[in-house]
């Protein structure tokens, strides 16, 4: 329970409690920017400028939004302290938003638009030197969290379900930086290396919203939220978590679906981009509610109620 620690053993805990905010708002304002910034660009350049995916606007002149809102959002999820499925999704999901962002989609679409070979060979040296970079900075980051004890390994492995999953996401990590590896050593067009980090971002960020979906198969117990408060002073006898069962199962089931639709029954060119634009707002609406949940810390009795449950549990 890394947050709920952070804010007990912090000096100021309302500073604390602040910055927790103030990180989980950044978490809704970022992606609002980036959308705001594609529609902004469908008015200034004409229905024609609009993309087929999101990440097509890296080739263009919102290069700067795009780049930036993904570093960002990237930051934050890194930053975000959670239970310890959470974290380390969200840990995960933060790596490869880096690589969304850093990576260009059809780059070699976009280098044979450039003149000469020492252009091409330049956009390719500085994404060598950019993944490099990103690379060292994670394993440091790395080293530092085993050092500091907040390494999710001893937490993940009490529970099977987290214990499977702590398993399957590192094999995939792993296999991503083998991909990753190897393209860069390529060093031509990093083939795939943007579409795997995509893909590994949703299923990552899928992976936090199941921690509040399914919070007891989990592992993910956690205080209650002014929420489940107003929830207990109703008298409803809900739990909360059906809200985020749905948005679990339209982010995996409902992505997929509408990209198939989109691009079988209406062929339409935008089908990716529709896909992304919908997986990135359920996951903006599942933050936002639990934004607006945690709004107010949980009180002591709660805190330590929910704390001794957590170890008599474990």
């Amino acid at each position: 329970m890394a947050i709920h620690h952070q804010l007990r053993s912090s000096g100021d805990p309302y500073f604390a409690h602040e910055t927790y905010r103030h990180l989980r708002t950044m978490l809704v304002a970022l992606p609002v920017l980036l959308l705001l910034g594609l529609v902004g660009a469908a008015f200034a350049f004409g229905l024609d400028s609009i993309q087929g995916s999101i990440s097509a606007y890296y080739l263009g002149p919102m290069r700067d939004v795009f780049v930036g809102c993904m570093v960002g959002i990237a930051v934050c999820l890194v930053a975000y302290r959670g239970e310890a499925l959470e974290d380390y999704a969200l840990n995960l999901a933060g790596f490869y938003a880096l690589f969304v962002a850093f990576v260009p989609t059809q780059l070699a679409h976009s280098l044979a638009k450039l003149e000469t070979e020492q252009e091409r060979a330049d956009v390719v040296t500085s994404l060598r030197v950019t993944v490099t970079a990103v690379l060292l900075v994670t394993a440091a980051f790395l080293v530092l969290e085993a050092k500091t004890g907040h390494w999710p390994y001893r937490e993940l492995r009490k529970n099977t379900v987290t214990r499977w999953f702590f398993r399957i996401s590192t094999v995939l990590a792993v296999a991503f930086l083998v991909l990753l590896v190897w393209r860069t050593v390529e060093g031509t067009t990093f083939d795939n290396v943007h579409l795997a980090a995509a893909l590994l971002l949703v299923a990552s960020m899928a992976t936090a919203v199941a921690s509040y979906a399914w919070p007891a198969p989990t592992g993910s117990l956690r205080p209650p939220t002014a929420g489940s408060r107003r929830r207990r002073e109703s008298g409803s006898t809900g739990d909360g978590t059906g809200t985020y069962q749905w948005i679990f199962w339209l982010m995996v089931v409902g992505g997929i679906v509408i990209a198939v639709v989109a691009k079988l029954v209406f062929t339409s060119e935008y089908a990716v981009i529709i896909a992304e634009l919908w997986e990135l707002g359920l996951f903006v609406a599942f933050w936002l509610i639990q934004t607006i949940q945690k709004w107010e810390p949980p009180t002591a009795g709660e805190l330590q109620q929910a704390t001794e449950g957590a170890t008599g549990g474990a």
